[in-house]
């Protein structure tokens, strides 16, 4: 199981197209490497890929710094907290998308 030190970056070098998560992903566990890798996410899909990994087993459950909240995602791969303005791009157009203005 690796171990991994997930990063919240805004950063465009660390955001990986939806298209090449998978990839990504691979690449990180596919390391043989004993300490903790540091993973910078800029994107939501990056980071629920992490999550599945977490309820796969091929990493372990981890947490992350949102402007001072720590969030932890457990061995199901469930967020402690999703608080407002984390990852939540997609909720907002789609609630635009729905109801409009």
């Amino acid at each position: 199981m690796k171990l991994i030190r997930v990063v919240i970056s805004n950063e465009q070098i660390d955001c990986v197209p939806d298209s090449k998560v998978v990839e990504w992903y691979s690449d990180l566990i596919s390391g043989n490497y004993t300490y903790t890798k540091r993973v910078h996410v800029a994107n939501v899909v990056q980071f629920n890929e992490l999550r599945v990994g977490v309820r796969l087993g091929e990493i372990a459950p981890f947490t992350v710094d949102f402007y001072g909240v720590e969030l932890t995602c457990n061995d199901k791969g469930v967020m402690s907290q999703w608080p407002e303005g984390f990852f939540d791009e997609m909720k907002n157009q789609m609630n635009i998308l729905h109801k409009g203005k």
